[in-house]
């Protein structure tokens, strides 16, 4: 069993990814969290759209945009 989320937030002009799996070790679950922080110069068009400083569940559209399932 497993789980993925994907947060963004943006602000001085860096965006923050934070994904958060979850899974489960030895019958219990584990949260594991990875945040990269990119020049918001970096990020593509798609990415910008609905940025804001209150961090945001951005799973579905970057599933939709990927083409690909994270959770």
């Amino acid at each position: 069993d497993y789980a993925a989320k994907l947060f963004s937030t943006v602000e001085d002009g860096v965006l923050r990814l934070v994904h958060k799996l979850y899974y489960k070790e030895n019958g219990k679950w584990v949260e594991k969290t990875t945040t990269r922080e990119i020049d918001e110069s970096e990020v593509p068009e798609w990415a910008k759209a609905g940025l804001s400083a209150k961090e945001t569940d951005v799973t579905d559209r970057y599933e939709q945009e990927l083409e690909m399932k994270l959770s």
